[in-house]
């Protein structure tokens, strides 16, 4: 994804999409698995921590994307 042509506002944009579906995605089925297999609370509990650490690896992903592109890396390349 070329960043350099998206303003501010559609970063901030976003970044706030990545962070809420991220989180809110795998909290919803955490609770849904919870209440349709009575386990409450350890699959919302699990459902948090995959979206945490997903939401952390997209946050690191758009981090590491937008400092390049201000560091002027114009080489730059994810490992995908």
């Amino acid at each position: 994804m070329n960043m350099h042509r998206y303003p501010l506002l559609v970063r901030i944009i976003l970044l706030g999409t990545v962070v809420i579906a991220s989180l809110g995605i795998p909290l919803v089925v955490g609770i849904w698995a919870d209440r349709r297999w009575e386990m409450y609370p350890w699959l919302t509990l699990a459902g948090m921590v995959v979206g945490v650490t997903i939401a952390t690896g997209n946050l690191w992903w758009l981090i590491r994307r937008t400092y390049a592109e201000l560091a002027g890396l114009d080489n730059y390349k994810d490992e995908e």
